[in-house]
């Protein structure tokens, strides 16, 4: 019986992709502290839309910035695309930019260490 680590050699890269609309900065700094050990990237696919948009946002990304400083991307799609069509955008910029796997996330969920 084979491990599961013989299906994983090596180390491969992560990316998780957190879709949000209208984030609540506080609980969206704590999604993206359970993600910043565990992955190489995370990026926000932002489904708010920009006429709604607070004034504040962008200060709020420094905010929401993890502490250990991985890249951290933000796609504002300025209206509700859906969450689909959000983690589609999501995924794509993963493959543009070469990573092997995605985690897929939503500004509620936590993830466990």
């Amino acid at each position: 019986m084979s491990s599961i680590k013989n299906h994983f050699p090596g180390q491969h890269s992560i990316c998780a992709i957190v879709v949000t609309y209208w984030p609540d900065s506080s609980r969206l700094a704590a999604v993206l502290e359970s993600l910043h050990t565990q992955v190489r990237a995370i990026v926000i696919v932002d489904n708010t839309p920009i006429t709604e948009r607070d004034n504040d946002f962008e200060f709020r990304e420094e905010i929401i910035r993890p502490k250990n400083k991985i890249r951290l991307d933000i796609i504002k799609n300025g209206k509700n695309l859906g969450i689909p069509a959000a983690l589609n955008k999501g995924i794509l910029w993963a493959q543009e930019n070469n990573f092997d796997y995605v985690l897929l996330m939503d500004q509620d969920s936590i993830a466990g260490s």
